[in-house]
């Protein structure tokens, strides 16, 4: 084959009836969650070059990139996130149907708790897509008495057994008002204006890490039910947020989260009861709680970038 013809040939995605290899989307999910080529393959005990060459055919197959390094993490992107999570609930699908023709019994019920109004309120979100992701395992959310299976919370210091669900950043976040009057071109520029927190020191580690000085006003410290975040909705000012935080007003278009985000040093992690720490249904709780985390990262950065540009005024493009 020549190349002018070679080059007209359509990608296998474009053809009718093309199914990736099931290897391949189950390297996807792996890698999506790690982000890690390396410690996807050790999951699936096999080679960093078998991981690696499989998603880049897939990658060439469909014709769009899934994964891009950043610093030491190999971060996927919105397609990878869709093909994992698809991925995943295929495969929870399968082993029901399996146990079912086995004659199986459900796993049973499972306690979950979040640590947190935030917490509470993104687990809320998420209970439908979870029942239908374990339909063999109930999954409670709430506060009765007793002692719960599982924390899900936030912490600087996870301690030994933790699952680390998926690190947390700090996201400077305002109203779109707020961004169509003043053109955020660096970091720099958000310290010149109205700054929002509710206690002490965000600001200052948020300007370390971006190699700034605070400049500008002191930030606004508020306290009681008027949140930062609730300022930022209307108007006052930046603030800092976690992805718990920013997810429901980013994608309800009341905020954008501007691209100047920064580690908070701590991340969100499930803790689980002893007895628990390595039975199958905490391990598939695990997998799809980073996965809905994943998700919800993707979601704010693509609704921030969707909203900058139909504002036109030449934001700095979210990442």
């Amino acid at each position: 084959m020549d190349r002018e013809s070679d080059e007209k040939a359509p990608r296998r995605g474009d053809q009718a009836g093309f199914s990736p290899p099931f290897t391949a989307l189950r390297a996807v999910e792996a890698a999506s969650r790690h982000r890690s080529f390396t410690s996807a393959a050790r999951e699936l005990s096999v080679t960093h070059s078998a991981v690696s060459q499989a998603i880049r055919r897939l990658e060439a197959d469909l014709g769009t990139p899934l994964f891009a390094r950043r610093g030491g993490a190999m971060e996927p992107s919105d397609a990878a996130l869709r093909l994992a999570r698809s991925y995943a609930e295929a495969a929870e699908a399968l082993e029901a149907v399996i146990r079912d023709v086995a004659g199986g019994e459900p796993t049973g019920q499972l306690r979950l708790d979040a640590r947190g109004a935030e917490l509470a309120r993104w687990l809320a979100d998420r209970r439908a897509r979870l029942a239908d992701a374990f339909p063999d395992l109930r999954i409670e959310f709430g506060t009765a008495p007793g002692q719960p299976d599982a924390e899900f919370l936030v912490t600087d210091r996870p301690q030994p057994g933790d699952h680390v669900i998926g690190r947390l950043d700090l996201l400077p976040v305002c109203s779109p008002a707020l961004a169509l009057a003043t053109c955020f071109k660096s970091a720099g520029d958000i310290l010149d204006g109205a700054r929002l927190e509710a206690g002490a020191g965000a600001w200052a580690a948020w300007s370390q890490h971006h190699g700034l000085s605070p400049a500008g006003p002191p930030p606004r410290v508020l306290a009681g039910d008027y949140d930062p975040v609730a300022a930022a909705v209307h108007g006052e000012g930046v603030a800092l947020c976690d992805q718990f935080a920013a997810e429901t007003p980013v994608l309800a278009g009341d905020l954008i989260a501007l691209p100047f985000a920064a580690p908070v040093g701590g991340g969100a992690v499930l803790r689980l009861r002893p007895s628990l720490a390595s039975s199958e249904a905490a391990e598939r709780l695990v997998m799809g709680l980073r996965l809905e985390m994943a998700r919800g990262s993707a979601l704010i950065r693509a609704a921030s970038r969707a909203l900058a540009e139909r504002m036109g005024r030449g934001l700095a493009a979210p990442g």
